[in-house]
């Protein structure tokens, strides 16, 4: 099984890396991954929601790096993927009002939001310089 690392080419492979993001996160059971991606009425709907979000973040955000890792001797398989962000300045100079608005207004929306807050906190505290990092780990899912 060669392994190859290659930098993500286009949108459409964020179908397959939201699959591998959910089987490596649904076991063990990660719950973080709901305050990103809650469920929705089936698991497909709730990936292809999750595809959707993923892709625009990606889009709009310059900082964002896709690295993934495929084998090349099974047709180039996806194995697992990474979202790097490389900041050459404090990412939190400017305060965000960002919301959490994939849940719905009210009550879901203020806990993802508070959520959010205490996920982001510590970043917010000690990464105010130019720095690299990856926001939430994408495990390996190899067969």
């Amino acid at each position: 099984m060669p392994l190859k690392l290659v930098h993500l080419e286009s949108d459409d492979e964020f179908d397959a890396i939201v699959r591998c993001e959910f089987v490596a996160y649904e076991t063990p059971s990660c719950k973080l991954k709901e305050l990103f991606f809650p469920p929705q009425a089936t698991r497909e709907a709730t990936i292809q929601e999750a595809t959707q979000r993923q892709t625009a973040w990606h889009r709009g955000d310059p900082t964002s790096y896709w690295l993934k890792v495929i084998d090349t001797d099974d047709n180039d398989k996806l194995l697992g993927a990474a979202c790097w962000h490389v900041y050459e300045a404090d990412p939190y100079a400017v305060e965000s009002d960002e919301e959490c608005d994939w849940f719905p207004k009210g009550e879901e929306r203020d806990i993802g939001n508070a959520l959010m807050g205490q996920f982001l906190t510590p970043r917010m505290t000690y990464m105010r310089k130019p720095h690299i990092c990856e926001l939430m780990p994408r495990p390996m899912v190899v067969r």
